[in-house]
């Protein structure tokens, strides 16, 4: 007998889903309005809104895959839903998940730590072997870098700490004309400064204390000379340019592409007309400004101008000749 309110099966005189009480032994009487209801209380001529017939929807908590999560994760929470909710798993059913999560509680609880393998399967002997390999031997020293005293004199050109001159800290003095000296580091240990040995009020005659660090370029301009003294450059540590390929190529006044008129790379550049200037694109990267020429007072010759890719090379009122240097 199904219950006339909801659908859902009868197994008494009240409904389990809806708890609508139904009178069962006068179903088929019309004093009791159950003829046209099925239940007590029913009015023919005021029988409600209409609702619909079966079991009501379960609950997100009382559908099956919900139930076995937690049971999974929260098996304490998924014990209460299973016995709560899923009443057609069956006793037997119920007994037995319960049994197995009570089992698999109790063996996390107990099971004993896993052994550190690592430590127990490495022997004495191997240990002992490895501690002698990572002492240091007594008679193993440091390399130390020897400093010692360095002079040199440069003209007009671009010189790298570590391969054209040695590391170290250097005084400078100007021992003839006038021109700018400066490095690449002038803001951190470096100088930029028009030097001349004459007293005139502007130049500088010395400059103490310049920390020529490898790779830093200092780059001498015009015609002054410079000497330099140092009390600790690493002489030792110096890795000479290497051979240079390529021939000397003579350039009358004009513009020229670095990679098309001519190959990229470092030059010495000497003049073989007269006075005229030189310059480059690159001017304060490594390439150069200069008034050149074998007559009246421009500068001769300029050392390692950087010339790369795409620079372009400018020769006005004089001739050059460019002299590949190694890197």
């Amino acid at each position: 007998m199904k219950c006339p309110h909801c659908g859902a099966d009868l197994t008494g005189d009240t409904c389990e889903f809806c708890g609508q009480k139904v009178i069962v032994k006068d179903q088929g009487s019309t004093a009791n309005h159950t003829a046209a209801g099925g239940y007590a209380g029913y009015n023919p001529n005021n029988p409600g809104p209409w609702k619909p017939s079966g079991p009501p929807p379960e609950k997100w908590y009382e559908k099956t895959w919900v139930i076995i999560l937690f049971l999974i994760f929260l098996w304490p929470i998924g014990l209460f839903l299973m016995w709560r909710y899923k009443k057609n798993w069956g006793k037997v059913a119920k007994i037995s998940i319960t049994i197995v999560v009570a089992l698999c509680v109790l063996y996390s609880c107990t099971s004993p730590d896993k052994p550190d393998t690592d430590k127990t399967a490495v022997p004495k002997t191997t240990t002992v072997k490895d501690t002698a390999k990572s002492e240091p031997k007594k008679d193993e020293r440091k390399e130390e870098i020897v400093k010692e005293h360095y002079e040199i004199d440069l003209s007009a050109g671009n010189y790298t700490a570590g391969k054209d001159i040695p590391i170290g800290t250097y005084n400078i003095t100007a021992t003839s004309g006038t021109g700018n000296v400066s490095s690449s580091n002038m803001f951190s240990g470096g100088l930029n400064e028009v030097m001349s040995p004459d007293d005139d009020g502007i130049s500088q005659q010395s400059f103490n204390g310049l920390k020529m660090k490898k790779d830093v370029v200092l780059t001498v301009g015009g015609d002054v000379v410079i000497h330099l003294i140092a009390e600790d450059a690493q002489t030792g540590t110096v890795a000479a340019r290497g051979e240079a390929s390529g021939s000397p190529i003579d350039l009358p006044a004009g513009n020229y592409t670095a990679g098309t008129e001519f190959p990229a790379g470092i030059y010495t550049v000497i003049a073989t007309g007269g006075t005229g200037n030189v310059s480059s694109s690159n001017m304060f990267d490594g390439g150069l400004n200069e008034v050149m020429g074998q007559e009246g007072f421009g500068v001769t010759q300029f050392n390692n101008a950087v010339f790369t890719e795409g620079v372009t090379l400018t020769v006005s009122g004089t001739s050059i000749q460019l002299v590949p240097v190694g890197e």
